[in-house]
């Protein structure tokens, strides 16, 4: 379950193109932060979190996104909830999105 649960994070926080030789593993959820914060842009991240990992991991479904925003800070507090397959119980990971510029 932790070895599941640290790949999500894992592909969550890493951006496009940072994987050697895996150009096309990664979100771009950060490149998102820079945008207007508006309910288009937390559909955006949600949508690009679930895209990704059904694309990339093939152990988990029934994917569920969360977002809280606090659009004075311009952060997310995301928590993403999903089902491991051959696990009975529900898990959840959660992180913060902030930008640093």
């Amino acid at each position: 379950i932790d070895a599941v649960k640290n790949s999500v994070r894992n592909l969550l926080l890493t951006n496009k193109g940072e994987r050697p030789f895996q150009p096309n593993v990664g979100s771009g959820i950060f490149a998102l932060l820079f945008e207007h914060a508006n309910m288009y842009t937390y559909e955006a991240v949600r949508n690009n979190i679930q895209d990704m990992l059904y694309s990339y991991e093939p152990r988990i479904n029934q994917v569920k996104v969360k977002i809280d925003a606090n659009d004075e800070k311009n952060e997310m507090h995301v928590t993403v909830g999903f089902n491991i397959t051959g696990v009975a119980s529900d898990e959840t990971v959660d992180f913060y999105l902030e930008r640093l510029r």
